[in-house]
């Protein structure tokens, strides 16, 4: 097979990788709707949570800009659900998988500091992604790309709280020491701290 090749019949027509990718996505909508729709057959369905997410976006197709290309899928699904299928349209990361799902089974918060419980409606709404030797922060008011080899933004759209650099590695080791000497991060927004 070659790159985005599928066992079924082409659906969107192109030769082109857009196309052939578009190919890809449709194929796989079908059979995840195969399996969902076997699960819901089981007696085990009414007791269960399937949560379906995509761990990275993609560059296809071409979106007006960057940070879109980082939209991913979040499904929530099963019979436990205690609230009808609706649409989460505020800006969450699949780091947010973790609050979310603790909360909903425990009922009892984590200290997951990046991860935010998305049934909560008082939260700040923000996600982060990264890709290599860069990163992005997206808000309801905007998003902002950073790239860490030239150390500068490179990209912003609308008025996101993000707020441009914060700190530079040095001094975020001195302010977030156990934080940054996990995960090296050479940024940080001020709202992200509460300062």
């Amino acid at each position: 097979m070659s790159l985005f090749e599928t066992p079924d019949e082409t659906v969107i027509v192109g030769k082109d990788n857009t196309a052939r990718f578009l190919n890809s996505v449709n194929y796989t909508d079908k059979v995840i709707g195969q399996f969902v729709d076997r699960c819901r057959q089981q007696p085990w369905w009414s007791n269960s949570v399937l949560v379906i997410i995509g761990d990275h976006g993609h560059p296809l197709p071409r979106a007006d800009f960057r940070a879109e290309d980082f939209h991913i899928p979040m499904l929530w699904l099963g019979g436990a659900l205690q609230k009808p299928a609706f649409r989460y349209s505020a800006p969450a990361s699949q780091l947010d998988l973790a609050a979310t799902l603790l909360q909903q089974v425990t009922g009892a918060g984590g200290r997951f500091p990046f991860s935010k419980n998305l049934a909560d409606s008082t939260i700040q709404q923000w996600a982060f992604f990264n890709f290599n030797d860069g990163f992005g922060w997206v808000d309801k008011k905007g998003s902002v790309i950073y790239d860490n080899t030239g150390r500068r933004e490179v990209a912003r759209k609308g008025g996101s709280d993000a707020g441009g650099v914060a700190c530079w590695p040095g001094d975020a080791a001195g302010k977030f020491p156990g934080f940054y000497g996990k995960i090296g991060l050479a940024w940080v927004s001020g709202n992200l701290f509460g300062k």
